[in-house]
């Protein structure tokens, strides 16, 4: 989630120009349509549900709309999950991830969840690690191990958990600048598979507040949406194309249209009541579409 200067400041607004106008069509078509009505139309939406998770990413959305099969999103695989030292992090997130059946755990370069922590737990001084990118793959290290000693005693699984890293080149977005047109805030927990729908949806961040809030932890997934919007409002992201015509969507996933309304008021109040994000009401969408 991690701007990155590879280009001139002339290359690089040329690309992200070219980028916007890719996603633009499908995008004019999703706020035109509707969410339910657009979302509706897809052949191939219900493929993108499931109940079962499998691996755990980042929810940049370079790696959310990556094939990796069904997916928990999960900002730096869990990095920023609230807990007041490194180790009381480790197991709440452990135990998450073992609840979740989670096979395999993923970090990814240029990972803003891994720099915020890096910042946050002292920088190189603090950590021991040299770059944010180290530190993400020491959270991600101290996780597969962790799990692998719990699995072992619980013996769930006959196989040890999967530790990948991925590369710049490998995601599904350039690596200098963020493409996310929209939030996919899912609150079934079972909108795992985005890529299935290849270029027929808006690439978008990936929130998961169902896994969260079904464990009484609301207020993170909110929280990984403010990051969320703050990355598109800013450089790392598309920031000023996004106007009152041409907005930044946040797209409610839902069981039923009450439980839709309900999660698009809730959005509303948390962009209302934040100063820092508040200011870009004007340029955001809240929409929603009750699930197949």
């Amino acid at each position: 989630m991690k701007h990155r200067e590879h280009a001139g400041h002339h290359e690089l607004k040329e690309k992200k120009r070219t980028e916007w106008d890719r996603s633009h069509p499908v995008t004019v078509k999703l706020l035109q349509g509707g969410a339910q009505q657009f979302m509706s139309d897809l052949h191939h939406l219900k493929e993108a549900f499931s109940a079962e998770m499998h691996c755990v990413c980042c929810m940049d959305e370079g790696t959310a709309h990556m094939e990796r099969g069904s997916k928990l999103f999960m900002a730096g695989s869990g990095i920023l999950y609230p807990a007041a030292r490194w180790d009381e992090r480790l197991e709440r997130v452990v135990q998450l991830f073992i609840d979740s059946q989670i096979t395999e755990i993923t970090s990814h370069d240029g990972c803003g969840a891994a720099s915020i922590a890096f910042q946050r737990d002292g920088g190189e001084e603090g950590t021991g690690c040299a770059t944010a990118d180290e530190y993400g793959k020491k959270w991600c290290r101290e996780l597969q191990e962790k799990m692998n000693e719990k699995l072992v005693i619980v013996e769930k699984m006959g196989e040890g958990i999967d530790n990948v890293h991925i590369h710049e080149n490998e995601m599904a977005r350039p690596p200098e600048f963020h493409v996310a047109r929209v939030v996919w805030f899912d609150t079934t927990g079972e909108f795992t598979k985005p890529e299935v729908l290849v270029e027929e949806i808006p690439k978008g961040f990936a929130i998961n507040y169902h896994a969260f809030a079904s464990r009484e932890m609301a207020s993170y997934p909110l929280s990984e949406l403010e990051v969320a919007i703050k990355i598109a409002f800013s450089e790392h992201g598309f920031d000023e194309e996004f106007t009152k015509d041409h907005p930044f969507c946040i797209i409610v996933i839902a069981e039923n249209e009450e439980m839709k309304e309900e999660a698009m008021k809730m959005i509303e109040e948390v962009i209302q009541g934040n100063e820092e994000i508040s200011k870009f009401k004007e340029r955001i969408k809240i929409d929603g579409f009750v699930k197949p």
